[in-house]
């Protein structure tokens, strides 16, 4: 009985160490370890697209609040440079980008109007850029939280 296991356990360990079945183990292993090495690069490689439009967002409200306005033609630039976020984040950031567009474009609407106005539409004018900036300083200050979960690797 003892030698017909130890027989069945060697028949078993040939079969195993026979060329065939060794170049298929490791031929295994290296379509494995190549999946994992491109599954990485994949994660790396989208962390770097979502990092750069991060740093796009960033400065486009940094420069709002630096200058106070919209520059002549920055929102039409913030549209192609942040136009493939709903290709690599979730439908909020989608929607986050669509609001700052939204507030500069209204920032940029009412500082054209505020040398023609004067009076109560004039401090009423000023008051809602100030409330678009105040929101644009919030954000601003608030921006990593709302990227957090999409800049980690």
């Amino acid at each position: 009985m003892l030698e017909i296991c130890e027989k069945k356990w060697i028949d078993i360990f040939s079969v195993l160490l026979t060329p065939t079945s060794t170049i298929a183990f490791f031929g295994t292993l290296i379509a494995y370890l190549q999946w994992q090495i491109n599954q990485k690069r994949l994660k790396n490689e989208l962390f770097n697209r979502r990092i750069e439009l991060f740093d796009r967002i960033s400065h486009y409200i940094a420069d709002i609040l630096c200058h106070g306005n919209v520059g002549q033609g920055e929102e039409a630039k913030f549209l192609r440079n942040t136009r493939n976020a709903f290709f690599i984040f979730d439908k909020d950031i989608e929607e986050y980008v669509d609001k700052i567009y939204s507030k500069s474009i209204k920032l940029q609407a009412f500082g054209n109007l505020q040398n023609s106005l004067v009076g109560d539409e004039l401090i009423n004018n000023l008051d809602n850029q100030r409330r678009i900036k105040d929101w644009f300083k919030e954000e601003l200050n608030g921006i990593r939280l709302k990227f957090q979960k999409y800049l980690s690797l």
